[in-house]
């Protein structure tokens, strides 16, 4: 997949949870520290978030990151696998952020 799809996939996301949460872009840019014309441009797929700004607007809109961060390993355990993926597809990611988007959905896999 294209990184331009991507970011359209993860605008559309956004986008559709927004107004799932009845947010207006304003009202969703206050509660994450962002400019309404940084969470339009987000929503468009014109901008792709910084891993600052996506972990704010998934905590604000509750986002579920196995959507954002599609992975389902061969042996959930092999955390090798899962971490060479999001090396993939998180060039930009840090390792901090990387351990921290594999932690997440750790986490929302527990829980569910």
């Amino acid at each position: 997949m294209e990184r331009n799809e991507k970011k359209i996939q993860f605008g559309e996301y956004v986008k559709e949870q927004r107004e799932r949460k009845k947010l207006t872009q304003e009202q969703l840019a206050e509660q994450t520290d962002l400019s309404t014309v940084t969470i339009s441009a987000i929503e468009r797929g014109v901008k792709a978030p910084s891993f600052e700004s996506m972990s704010s607007i998934i905590c604000v809109l509750n986002l579920d990151p196995r959507r954002i961060f599609p992975y389902k390993p061969m042996i959930s355990s092999d955390k090798d696998e899962a971490y060479r993926y999001y090396c993939e597809i998180g060039r930009d990611f840090t390792q901090n952020q990387l351990l921290a988007v594999i932690h997440l959905i750790g986490e929302f896999h527990k829980s569910n």
